[in-house]
């Protein structure tokens, strides 16, 4: 009977890990398609901030104005560069298109989704509702059709992967405490993380730090 226990227990832990890790795959996969398909196929709309961010991209890629930023024949200094650098990244190994400059957004998409599902299931501990709170994230119009999506050339994707990054380490040191050390380094860490959100939209990025504390 004993060994019909521990077999029983080992088949559920097999099965729990097997439905996890499918979960996670779909939920991965979903997020990838919804956030990187077609991203290249519509235009880049002057009425948005998108072109803003594009255009001072093209001015890092084409006159190298890595610092001072420039917008056109105008120098930039209206948003953080951190966002900016990382937005000539694709392109340059890429080359330049709708899709190149969109790239990085997207996957900041699938990776919030990621991040979001992971403190989910820190929080309630199970992974039916992380994954069910990462399908819930995929139909917020704000992640995915608003003129702010990370289907678009903003700052707010990268704000958002911080945020979510933030509330990881907060909630980690809610929940397990430790020593000064351990303690030390998730402060630490949320710190990094709170000055690179200023780094991409400014004041902004002290918002996240203000809910932590």
């Amino acid at each position: 009977m004993r060994d019909m226990g521990a077999a029983d227990r080992k088949l559920h832990r097999v099965g729990h890990t097997l439905v996890c890790v499918v979960g996670a795959v779909v939920l991965s996969l979903l997020s990838l398609g919804l956030f990187v398909g077609n991203a290249g196929e519509h235009s880049i709309s002057v009425a948005s901030d998108e072109v803003i961010y594009v255009r001072v991209t093209q001015g890092i890629l084409h006159d190298g104005s890595w610092f001072p930023l420039r917008h056109g024949n105008s120098l930039s200094f209206e948003k953080p560069p951190l966002k900016l650098w990382l937005n000539a990244v694709a392109p340059l190994v890429f080359g330049e298109s709708n899709l190149s400059y969109r790239l990085l957004d997207a996957l900041l998409g699938c990776l919030a989704v990621a991040l979001t599902v992971a403190l989910a299931f820190r929080i309630f501990g199970s992974f039916v509702a992380a994954c069910s709170v990462g399908l819930l994230t995929l139909g917020m119009p704000e992640w995915m059709i608003s003129h702010h999506s990370f289907r678009t050339v903003v700052l707010d994707g990268l704000l958002t992967v911080l945020t979510l990054g933030i509330a990881w380490f907060s909630w980690r040191e809610i929940e397990e405490g430790g020593d000064r050390t351990e303690q030390a380094s998730r402060l630490l860490t949320i710190g990094v993380l709170s000055s690179l959100g200023v780094l991409t939209k400014s004041v902004a990025g002290f918002v996240p730090l203000g809910c932590a504390a």
